[in-house]
C-alpha cells in the first residue's frame, strides 16, 4: 500500500474507530448536544434529536402521508413534490421549530421531509451523496435522518461512509445517474451500520456517501430528514443534463418541495458554477489513488 492510500485508508479507519470506541454509549442513548466538529471531520455524528412527545406528534403527521404506501421507499419530496410534500415541511418545521433552535443555533431548516421504508421491502438505497444546496467553499448544511421507531441496518437504517464528504470539493448536481452508480461494491465494504432508538439522528455533512439496506423487519420504518443551512447562506441547485451540461441557480426553501424532483427551476437567477460537477473518475482516483481526502477533487 502507497502512503497516499494508507493516508485515505487510514482517514477511514480512524473515523470506524472513533464509533466502536462511543458505540455502548450511542446505545444508551447519544448526546442531545450536536458536535458540529465530528460533522466536520467525521462526516456525520449522531444526536438525540427528539423525545418521547416529539416522536409520537411527528409519527401523526406522516403516518396521514404514508398510510396507504406499500409500493416502497418514500420520500415526499420526490414523490410528493408539490403542495403535499410542501405541507409536510411547514406542517414539521413549525412543530420542531423550538428543537431545531437550540441543537443547531444560527441555523435553518430550509427542508424536512419523509423518507420510509415499508416492512417486508426489497428495495436498497444505493450509497450516493446529496446536492450541494449552498457554497461549500464558506458553509455547508447539516442533515439530520431520524426514524420514528428503532431501527438497525436490519430494517433499513442509514449507512455512513467516513470521512467520504473529503473526497472531493466539486459540485453534487441533480442529474441522471449518480456519480456513485457503478462504485457500490467498492463503497459499501467501507460503509459503517448505524443503530438507532425511535428519535434517535445521525447527522451528517450533505457530502456524506450514505445508503440503506433493504427492511426486512416485520415494521414499517418512518423516518425524517431535516436539511439546516447558517441563515445567511444563499440556497442553491445545480443541474447537470444529459449533455454534459452544469447550470446552477439560486433558489429559496421552497423549491426543494415544490419543484418536480431533481429538475432545474423554471424560473430562477442563474449563477455561474464554481467547479465542475463530481464524476465517477473524482471517486476513483479517491478511493485507488489514494488522494488525500482534503485534495481529493480540487
Amino acid at each position: 500500500m502507497t502512503e497516499p492510500v494508507g493516508r485515505l485508508h487510514g482517514a477511514v479507519r480512524s473515523a470506524t474507530a472513533t464509533l466502536h470506541r462511543t458505540a455502548a454509549r450511542w446505545r444508551r442513548r447519544p448526546p442531545r448536544d450536536l458536535d458540529l466538529g465530528q460533522v466536520d471531520t467525521d462526516g456525520f455524528t449522531m444526536v438525540q434529536l427528539l423525545d418521547e412527545t416529539d416522536v409520537r406528534d411527528v409519527r401523526a403527521v406522516v403516518d396521514t402521508v404514508i398510510a396507504d404506501n406499500d409500493a416502497g421507499f418514500f420520500a415526499s419530496p420526490a414523490h410528493a413534490w408539490g403542495d403535499e410534500a410542501r405541507r409536510v415541511d411547514q406542517v414539521l418545521k413549525a412543530r420542531l421549530a423550538g428543537r431545531l433552535a437550540d441543537l443547531l443555533p444560527g441555523y435553518e431548516p430550509f427542508m424536512v421531509a419523509i423518507t420510509s421504508k415499508p416492512r417486508h421491502s426489497s428495495q436498497q438505497i444505493k450509497f450516493h451523496h446529496d446536492w450541494t444546496y449552498t457554497d461549500e467553499r464558506r458553509h455547508h448544511p447539516v442533515f439530520l435522518w431520524c426514524p420514528l421507531v428503532d431501527c438497525t441496518a436490519h430494517s433499513g437504517a442509514l449507512q455512513v461512509i467516513p470521512g467520504s464528504h473529503l473526497w472531493s470539493e466539486r459540485i453534487r448536481p441533480s442529474r441522471t445517474l449518480e456519480a456513485t452508480e457503478h462504485l457500490q461494491g467498492e463503497l459499501e465494504p467501507l460503509a459503517v451500520e448505524l443503530a438507532f432508538r425511535a428519535g434517535d439522528a445521525v447527522a451528517f455533512h450533505p457530502g456524506t456517501l450514505h445508503g440503506s439496506e433493504p427492511n426486512s423487519s416485520p415494521i414499517d420504518r418512518p423516518a425524517i430528514t431535516i436539511a439546516l443551512a447558517p441563515q445567511d447562506a444563499q440556497l442553491v441547485h445545480f443541474h447537470l443534463d444529459q449533455g454534459g451540461e452544469l447550470s446552477g441557480f439560486n433558489v429559496d426553501e421552497s423549491f426543494f418541495t415544490l419543484n418536480p424532483y431533481g429538475q432545474p427551476p423554471a424560473a430562477a437567477d442563474p449563477i455561474a458554477p464554481w467547479s465542475t460537477a463530481l464524476t465517477e473518475q473524482d471517486l476513483r482516483d479517491a478511493l485507488h489513488d489514494g488522494a488525500r481526502p482534503e485534495e481529493a477533487g480540487r
